[in-house]
């Protein structure tokens, strides 16, 4: 199913931690690795420098930029070193790529030719987070085409796939992907929905019922009601080993834009690795 892998790495003690869940994935499905650092542009030509610049009263600051892109490049060789280590010890083939932009979109850039994104939840400045999600995690996980998977802070096993169902298209497209990995990595798959509504209920466990009897599937599916966010998390505590799968968006795409998704929603309330997908 992934056959090329991209891990965004940045060079942090989180995203070191994240690339184990690509090590992983990488060894069940003979996938090569491409590790990516980004020396993000607007460290090299934002407001910040031209700001200096002016009020310093000092001509050209190319010097300066320079430094500082020599710094910036070199912290990348030293992370994707790391990565490529680890790849090595498991006799996993890898590629290592550095480019200069913007960060979220040179990862969806270089995630073209690829079938799986690894992106880590929170980076560098996880310490200073308070909880909430890296700007470049929602960025690719709103733009990607491909599957981005949010690695959790700390590595475990997966042991079961949780498939967060609502009905959408997004979701359908999502638990696709839920059942051809639970299938090759012969783990269980427990779809849980979210629904106050008896007939929305009955429609839902009907609809995953028609998209997965003809893989031959065993499956466990829950309807619980109460928010859907709460609901998936408390779920995905209670379970070892968890992988969450959902689609990146759900039913609204205008409400989440305004109020903020379901989707990160949960990414900020669990603490598992989550598969997304669009």
């Amino acid at each position: 199913m992934f056959k090329t892998i991209l891990v965004a790495v940045d060079g942090s003690e989180t995203c070191i931690k994240g690339v184990r869940y690509a090590v992983n994935i990488a060894k069940r499905n003979q996938a090569k690795v491409r590790i990516l650092y980004v020396v993000d542009i607007k460290l090299l030509e934002g407001p910040f420098l031209r700001d200096v610049s002016a009020s310093l009263a000092i001509v050209p600051i190319a010097d300066y930029q320079k430094n500082i892109a020599t710094i910036l490049e070199e912290r990348g060789k030293a992370a994707v070193a790391v990565v490529e280590q680890l790849c090595e010890q498991e006799g996993i083939e890898c590629e290592p790529v550095i480019k200069t932009g913007l960060v979220s979109r040179t990862i969806c850039t270089e995630a073209d030719d690829t079938d799986l994104i690894v992106v880590g939840r929170r980076g560098e400045h996880v310490h200073w987070s308070d909880g909430f999600l890296g700007t470049t995690v929602e960025a690719v996980a709103r733009r990607a085409k491909k599957p981005v998977l949010v690695t959790s802070d700390e590595y475990h096993e997966m042991g079961v796939i949780v498939m967060a169902y609502d009905g959408s298209s997004h979701a359908n497209r999502a638990l696709s992907i839920a059942a051809g990995v639970a299938g090759e990595w012969e783990l269980p798959l427990r779809v849980v929905s979210v629904s106050d509504q008896e007939t929305a209920a009955a429609s839902l466990r009907s609809e995953v019922d028609k998209l997965l009897t003809d893989r031959g599937l065993s499956f466990e599916m829950q309807v619980l009601e109460g928010e859907p966010d709460e609901e998936i998390a408390k779920v995905v505590e209670s379970v070892d080993g968890p992988l969450l799968v959902m689609g990146a968006y759900g039913h609204s795409r205008v409400r989440e834009l305004i109020l903020g998704s379901t989707t990160v929603q949960v990414l900020r309330k669990t603490t598992c690795p989550v598969l997304l997908y669009r």
